[in-house]
């Protein structure tokens, strides 16, 4: 029979991970005590990594086997069967260092709704695309809106949500689930929970290990295709507009922080839109023109330099065209630069 009284449930999603997933595991075991709880979510793996889930449940480990949904709706589904205070959403190719429970035990002592920490970004196999060691560090409690406007100030956000640990009870208070797209279904979940906490602490404290690898989502994400194009455009297109739904409702003062991601979210979609070649765009332009019209309404609010390119995806096309053009007049130049130093060499050693 599970334990009642937990402290921290671990909810770690599982899609064809066998070679990392014993890492993963290993790292959280050797630190648990009886009231920590893991949900593997196992989410239609076809390699071997439900059966290693199953070979670790045990009391406080709990496994739940479902066919392929998301990563997003997994987390979701190990919320629904969570029991702990806290929650701390883990990748299953990823690890924790050391003492990492121990540390998140020792900081949890005010109640927090979220706790904010960094990890350290390694190479396995393909290059590191980001580093998350927080510049902004306040070890005292403020509110999610004050962390919210420090960290964009000095571009020290990070949307990962395993680097919070979070308050269950808040959770449920805000109601916010992670969505269901392919590509940044944490986006809204990340900021609006910030944007919702009243209590908030944030340190420079390294406490996870995040693996880049060839074939993981994010590293697939960054190639020029058709399919990651449309996936972004779900991803951070879905995100916008959750936060201007929020917008719409909200009265204060700061509601206007809701704003604040739509510059990342509308300028990642429009570059990748420029990265796909001519005739690729102009087929694919009604997916930028529809989005446009559907941040219409907002015209006026947004702060954001990419409202044209939504509204006009001609402008893209064309901004496309003078870019290569650009591109090659440098190229051009720095040849001709290179043969004038050339040429000079040579008349100097001929003298």
């Amino acid at each position: 029979m599970r334990r009642k009284n937990i402290l921290l449930s671990i909810i770690i999603p599982v899609f064809n991970v066998e070679q990392y997933l014993r890492e993963c595991l290993d790292s959280i075991i050797s630190q648990m005590d009886g009231d920590i709880e893991v949900i593997l979510v196992d989410d239609g793996s076809t390699d071997s990594s439900g059966d290693i889930c199953d070979e670790y449940s045990s009391e406080n480990i709990t496994v739940i086997h479902r066919s392929n949904k998301g990563l997003g709706k997994a987390r979701n589904l190990g919320y629904y069967h969570s029991r702990g205070k806290y929650i701390w959403y883990i990748d299953s190719d990823d690890y924790i260092l050391d003492h990492s429970i121990e540390w998140i035990r020792e900081n949890l002592k005010d109640d927090l709704d979220i706790l904010l920490f960094s990890a350290n970004s390694f190479s396995d196999g393909a290059a590191v695309l980001a580093n998350y060691d927080r510049k902004y560090s306040l070890n005292e409690v403020i509110t999610g809106k004050a962390l919210l406007k420090n960290t964009f100030r000095r571009s020290d956000y990070f949307t990962p949500v395993w680097m919070r640990i979070y308050r269950r009870d808040f959770l449920a208070d805000t109601g916010v689930l992670f969505g269901a797209e392919k590509l940044y279904e944490d986006e809204q979940y990340a900021f609006l929970t910030l944007y919702f906490a009243e209590r908030v602490m944030a340190a420079n404290k390294q406490l996870y290990m995040r693996r880049y690898r060839p074939g993981s989502k994010m590293v697939e994400a960054r190639a020029c295709t058709v399919v990651n194009f449309i996936d972004k455009c779900n991803g951070y297109g879905n995100a916008a507009l959750r936060l201007l739904k929020v917008y719409d409702k909200e009265q204060g003062r700061d509601r206007g922080l809701l704003l604040w991601p739509l510059d990342n979210y509308l300028g990642s979609i429009v570059n990748s839109y420029y990265m796909l070649d001519a005739k690729t765009s102009l087929r694919y332009a009604y997916i930028v023109r529809k989005l446009g019209k559907r941040l219409d309404p907002y015209e006026n609010a947004l702060p954001t330099r990419f409202r044209n390119p939504f509204k006009y995806p001609f402008v893209c096309f064309m901004y496309k065209k003078v870019k290569r053009r650009l591109a090659t007049v440098r190229i051009l130049k720095k040849i001709k630069s290179v043969c004038s130093h050339a040429k000079s060499l040579l008349r100097d050693n001929n003298a």
